[in-house]
C-alpha cells in the first residue's frame, strides 16, 4: 500500500503535460483535401495505422515518464501497517501498549519477544506523515497516559518494559477515550500493539458498546489502528502454581507445592526442572506425556512452633516464552485455621464441623457463629459455613466486612421454604437466592456431571487423581439461583444443568454456594472423598489472610501508599509490583505469579476485534517477524525513478524505429 498525502495529490494532473502538448500541437495543422495524393495516401494506410500506434506508445511512454518523477520528488511511502490508507494527519495519537506476560513470547527467527517487534514497527514510523502530531503511550500495566517527544526511544522507557501482569483491553481503550477527551475535540488515532489474546480483550465483557459510542461520537472522528502478533509460541512449556499447602506431621510443618505443566504438540515430552531454595539448585526430571502434567513437590519439613521464612522458585529450561517458565513460592509459620458453622440443621451442621476439624493434630478449630456461644469473627477466622437463611441485617454487613477482607462464605441450601407471601424471603446478598427444594425419583439420584477439576475447592489431588464426583449421589437438591451479572462462576452443575457448586470473588476474599448438604436425606456427600478435601482448600484460602505469607497474581496487588514493597530477589523497592517474585512489605511477605489467564492460547482475528467495536473504523494488521523491513512503511522514490528511466528508454526506441534511416534499413533487410 501506497501513502500519499492530500497536498500530494495537486500535483499529478502535471503528468499529463504530454497529452496536452500533442493536443496543442495538432490544432497548428489544417487538413487539405487535394486529389492527386488520394492514391499516395491509399497506398500507405497500412502503415499509417501501425504508425499511429507508435505515436500513441511514444505519448503514453512520456505519461509515465513524467508521473514517475513526479511521484519520486514527492517521495511518498509504500507497506507497513501505517501506509494501508491515505489520510489527512491526526492532531493526537494515542498508542496502547499490551504489556502482558503473553507479549514477551519470542519470535524464533527475529529472536524478539513480541512486545520488542511491535515497538520496532511503531517507532520506525515515518513522521512526516504525522507531523505536527501529540504523541501519547499508555501501558496495560499503569493505564498512565505518557506524553511522547518522538517515537524514537520509546522501548527503553519505563512504562514499555516488560511485566507479568495480565492486560484488560477493555480498560486500555477507555483510557485512550479518556485521554482523547481530555485533548480536545481534534482528529485523532488509537494505535494498538498486542498479541489480541481473548482472555485481555474478553469479548463477553460489558461495556464495549459505551467504549465504543465514547469513540464514534468524537466530532472529528478517531480512527484504531491495531497492530498486532497473534500466533502464539510453537515450541513452548508453561508452569503454574496450582496450590502451596502446609501439612503438619507432629511437631513439624511439611510444605508442599503443586505445580501444573503445560506443553505444546512441539514440545519435549520430557522436561529438565530446577527447584532453587536458600541458594539451593535441585534438578529433576518430569515426564509429561500429554499436553497437561500435574504433580506436587514435598519441601524440606519445617518446626512447627517457630517456623522460619523459605522462598524458592521451580524454573523450566528457556524456550520461545521464557515468561512462563517461573513459579514462586514462600512459606512462613502457619496461620490459624479456624471455621464457624452456622446450621439450622444440627445434623448437617455437626458433618460440617467434623470435616472442618477432623482431628487436634490437625490444627484446626469448628467454632459456632459469633452470638450463638462464639466469639466475634476475628484475624482467625478463615472460613464461616452458612446454612440457614440468607443473613439480613449486622449479620449479613458483619459477613460482607469479612469476606472483604479475604475470608471464605460457603452458603448451604437453607432447609425451610420461605412462607406463603414471601417470595422475596430467601434472597440473600452478593446476588444470590435459593429455588425450591427438589426431590429426586425413587430408585433415582441427581448425578453432578460437569466440574472444574483444574483449580478451586474441586480440583485434582497433588497425585493427580480427581476428587469422587462421579460418585456423588443426590437424593435432593436446592440449587442456588444466580445474578449472571454479580460475577458468580459456576464451577460444578448436575446433568440437567443445575447448578450444584458456584463461587462468586469480592474484595480479597471468596463466596460460595453448594446445592445440597451433607446429610443422607440429601445426598452422600458426608462420605468424605468430597466434603473433606472441599471444606480444608476453601479453609486454607480463607485462612491465608492472616498468614504472613499471602498469594496473589502479579498486577492485582499493590502496598499500602507510602510502604513500597521490596523485591526479595533483586532487592529493588518498588510502589507497584509488575514482576513476578517474592516481596515483602511490612510484616507480611507476598508472592506474586502470573495471572493464570495469561496461559490462555484462544486469540481474537481481525473481524472479532472490529466487532468490538461498532460505528468505530478499525484497521487490523497481523505481522510476522523475521522479514526484515516487509512490515515497516518506507520509501520508493528509487523504484520510481527506475520506472521513470525504463519509460524514457522505450520512448527512446520508439523513436528510432520511426526514423527514415531505420525504415530504410527495414526496406533492405526485407528486400
Amino acid at each position: 500500500m501506497t501513502l500519499l498525502q492530500p497536498w500530494m495529490l495537486w500535483f499529478l494532473p502535471a503528468a499529463a503535460l504530454p497529452v496536452l502538448i500533442h493536443l496543442l500541437n495538432r490544432l497548428r495543422f489544417r487538413s487539405v483535401s487535394w486529389a492527386a495524393m488520394d492514391f499516395i495516401l491509399k497506398a500507405a494506410r497500412h502503415s499509417t495505422r501501425r504508425s499511429r500506434l507508435r505515436h500513441f506508445l511514444i505519448l503514453a511512454c512520456r505519461t509515465l515518464a513524467l508521473l514517475g518523477l513526479l511521484l519520486a520528488v514527492l517521495r511518498p511511502l509504500a507497506g507497513g501497517w501505517i501506509g494501508r490508507m491515505a489520510a489527512a494527519p491526526p492532531g493526537t495519537v494515542v498508542v496502547l501498549l499490551d504489556r502482558s506476560a503473553s507479549m514477551e513470547a519470542q519470535d524464533a527467527r527475529s529472536g524478539q519477544s513480541k512486545r520488542e517487534w511491535l515497538l520496532a514497527q511503531a517507532a520506525q514510523t515515518p513522521l512526516e506523515a504525522y507531523r505536527g502530531a501529540r504523541f501519547l503511550l499508555i501501558d496495560s500495566a499503569t493505564l498512565e497516559p505518557l506524553p511522547l517527544a518522538s517515537l524514537e526511544g520509546v522501548a527503553e522507557l519505563e512504562a514499555a518494559q516488560p511485566t507479568d501482569t495480565a492486560a484488560d483491553g477493555l480498560a486500555l481503550l477507555r483510557a485512550a477515550a479518556e485521554a482523547l477527551e481530555r485533548e480536545g475535540a481534534g482528529r485523532a488515532e488509537i494505535w494498538t500493539l498486542t498479541d489480541l489474546q481473548r482472555s485481555a480483550w474478553r469479548p463477553e465483557a460489558r461495556g464495549w458498546e459505551e467504549t465504543a459510542a465514547r469513540l464514534a461520537g468524537r466530532p472529528a472522528g478517531v480512527r484504531v489502528r491495531v497492530m498486532a502478533l497473534p500466533e502464539p509460541p510453537r515450541v513452548n512449556a508453561a508452569l503454574a502454581l496450582a496450590e502451596a499447602s502446609a501439612i503438619r506431621q507432629g511437631d513439624r510443618l511439611r510444605p508442599r507445592v503443586d505445580l501444573v505443566v503445560r506443553r505444546t504438540s512441539a514440545a519435549p515430552d520430557r522436561l529438565p526442572v530446577v527447584w532453587e531454595q536458600d541458594g539451593v539448585r535441585t534438578p529433576f526430571d518430569l515426564a509429561v506425556p500429554g499436553a497437561e502434567q500435574r504433580f506436587s513437590r514435598l519441601l524440606e519439613p519445617l518446626p512447627a512452633d517457630d517456623p522460619p521464612l523459605v522462598w524458592g522458585r521451580f524454573t523450566l529450561p528457556a524456550d520461545e516464552h521464557p515468561g512462563d517458565n517461573t513459579v514462586w513460592y514462600a512459606f512462613g509459620p502457619e496461620p490459624p485455621r479456624q471455621a464457624r458453622v452456622a446450621a439450622d440443621e444440627a445434623a448437617a451442621g455437626a458433618v460440617f464441623a467434623r470435616a472442618l476439624a477432623p482431628h487436634p493434630l490437625f490444627g484446626r478449630r469448628a467454632l459456632p457463629p459469633p452470638g450463638e456461644g462464639g466469639p466475634a469473627l476475628g484475624p482467625d477466622d478463615g472460613l464461616v459455613v452458612w446454612q440457614r437463611a440468607p443473613p439480613d441485617g449486622d449479620a449479613a454487613r458483619a459477613l460482607e466486612a469479612f469476606v472483604e477482607e479475604g475470608g471464605v462464605v460457603l452458603f448451604a441450601p437453607p432447609t425451610a421454604e420461605p412462607a406463603e407471601g414471601e417470595a422475596g424471603a430467601d434472597a440473600g446478598p452478593w446476588g444470590l437466592r435459593w429455588g425450591s427444594v427438589e426431590t429426586a425419583p425413587p430408585e433415582q439420584r441427581f448425578r453432578v456431571e460437569i466440574w472444574e477439576e483444574q483449580e478451586g475447592p474441586l480440583a485434582r489431588g497433588g497425585d493427580g487423581l480427581p476428587l469422587g464426583m462421579a460418585h456423588l449421589r443426590l437424593a435432593r437438591r436446592r440449587a442456588p439461583l444466580l445474578d449472571e451479572d454479580a460475577g458468580w462462576r459456576i464451577l460444578a452443575a448436575d446433568g440437567d444443568g443445575r447448578t450444584f457448586l458456584a463461587r462468586r470473588a469480592l474484595g480479597a476474599g471468596t463466596v460460595y454456594a453448594c446445592a445440597t448438604l451433607p446429610t443422607r436425606a440429601w445426598s452422600n456427600l458426608a462420605e468424605g472423598t468430597v466434603l473433606l478435601p472441599m471444606l480444608q482448600r476453601m479453609l486454607e484460602r480463607g485462612a491465608a489472610r492472616a498468614s504472613p505469607v499471602r498469594f496473589a497474581d502479579c498486577g492485582a496487588w499493590r502496598p499500602e501508599p507510602g510502604e513500597p514493597a521490596v523485591d526479595l530477589v533483586r532487592g529493588i523497592p518498588t510502589a507497584h509490583p509488575v514482576r513476578a517474585g517474592v516481596y515483602r512489605a511490612g510484616d507480611r511477605v507476598v508472592v506474586l505469579n502470573r495471572p493464570a489467564g495469561e496461559d490462555d492460547p484462544g486469540r481474537l482475528d481481525a473481524a472479532d476485534f472490529a466487532a468490538l467495536l461498532p460505528g468505530v473504523s478499525v484497521d487490523v494488521w497481523e505481522g510476522t517477524p523475521g522479514r526484515g523491513r516487509d512490515a515497516q512503511p518506507s520509501e520508493i522514490a528509487p523504484l520510481l525513478l527506475a520506472a521513470a528511466l525504463l519509460f524514457l528508454l522505450a520512448e527512446g526506441a520508439l523513436l528510432l524505429a520511426e526514423h527514415p534511416s531505420a525504415r530504410r534499413g527495414a526496406a533492405r533487410r526485407a528486400a
